[in-house]
């Protein structure tokens, strides 16, 4: 039998688990840094709720180091701010505890990786396992109908009325209605879709994990820390935990996040050797790109007061979205604002501002052989 281990029960190691115990014949070890809530009803509100977001009793406690602004920027009196870098540390990961937002990348963009090299990662190539992965209702050749991935819009009646509120103002600034931001070619103000049913969060543990735990084939450990992999030969041999253990694999599978897998990389062996000499690390594959290349959208929260009567109930926090483009045709290729209302007390809204183009790049590294030590994210 051969066995897979998983490292990193998020986003990507649930499905990962999921698809490869479908083969009776393949044993996997899923490891876990945070812990394991196996009935989502019971879990924390944090974890249940997907009117719960950006909380961080499940989070690494991730900064980015400060951000210095450009010789010829305006000095706004301070040019360094630590900045919070939110991941999961769950079982579930960061789609345990995000805000559930179920926003695809357009067209365009997946053009343009094809364009840097990702030749496999073209529209056409990935549509299929966006069907694959979703239960959709709206229309369209570009949906799925069938598969574990529930994706809720609120619309009609379902809206808030300060949420259709938003939407109102949006069109009277001429910005087009959108029903389906999924839909290529979209690009306005209409309902955001969202992966939650009934206000619970469906991340990848509740919608793939959960229903191969019963599986003879799985194994899941929560609560473990990941020091390395091992490796002999030139192959992944097996995994090494900050206790010392060694788990023996036929396969690794590295899905521990922008963060975790570069920092278990390096620590492994794998990356610049410079910069692992540096920390005392033998150099097995110097590949100076790991760590390098590191890209994020950044978000500001604009907050504004409001009548506590115009805000209403305020569940659920979020129902819109406004997509627009800063810049030249009003077209979706050109996409790089996106802006969602939500609200979190009574006399306040709060706009979301995302920038979902980013042009900065940036790196992160570790600093010590401590696999408890946090990495350096610049």
């Amino acid at each position: 039998m051969r066995r897979v281990v998983v490292i990193g029960a998020g986003s990507a190691g649930c499905v990962v688990a999921a698809r490869l115990t479908e083969d009776a014949d393949t044993a996997v070890v899923l490891l876990e840094a945070g812990p394991d809530y196996p009935d989502v009803h019971a879990a924390p509100d944090d974890i249940r709720s997907a009117f719960v977001f950006a909380g961080t009793d499940h989070d690494w406690g991730y900064v980015s180091d400060g951000v210095t602004a450009r010789a010829d920027a305006v000095n706004l009196g301070s040019t360094s701010a630590a900045i919070p870098v939110l991941r999961g540390k769950v079982v579930g990961g960061s789609s345990a505890v995000n805000g559930t937002s179920a926003m695809r990348s357009t067209p365009s963009d997946f053009d343009r990786w094809v364009a840097a090299g990702n030749d496999e990662w073209s529209w056409t190539d990935v549509v299929p396992f966006f069907r694959m992965l979703e239960n959709d209702p709206a229309p369209g050749e570009w949906h799925g109908h069938d598969g574990p991935l529930p994706i809720l819009r609120f619309e009609g009646e379902q809206l808030r009325p300060v949420q259709q509120a938003f939407l109102d103002a949006c069109a009277a600034c001429g910005i087009a209605r959108v029903e389906d931001h999924n839909a290529p070619g979209a690009i306005g103000a209409g309902p955001i879709p969202l992966n939650q049913r009934d206000g619970v969060r469906q991340s990848t543990a509740v919608t793939y994990l959960n229903p191969a735990r019963h599986r003879p084939n799985l194994t899941l450990r929560s609560g473990v820390l990941v020091d390395r992999v091992e490796i002999t030969g030139g192959r992944a041999s097996g995994v090494v935990l900050a206790s010392g253990e060694v788990i023996a694999a036929d396969e690794v599978v590295l899905a521990a996040g922008a963060y975790g897998s570069p920092a278990i990389l390096l620590r492994s062996g794998v990356g610049p050797a410079d910069e692992l000499a540096a920390l005392g690390i033998a150099a097995v594959a110097d590949l100076p790109a790991v760590g390098k290349n590191l890209r994020d959208h950044p978000m500001i929260v604009v907050a504004v007061e409001a009548r506590a009567e115009a805000v209403g109930a305020l569940d659920p926090p979020v129902q819109t979205m406004l997509t627009i483009a800063s810049r030249g045709a009003s077209v979706q290729e050109n996409i790089d604002i996106e802006i969602a209302m939500f609200t979190v007390v009574p006399d306040q809204l709060f706009f979301g501002i995302g920038m979902v183009r980013p042009q900065s790049v940036g790196e992160m590294c570790i600093t010590s052989r401590d696999p408890a030590a946090a990495p350096r994210i610049r």
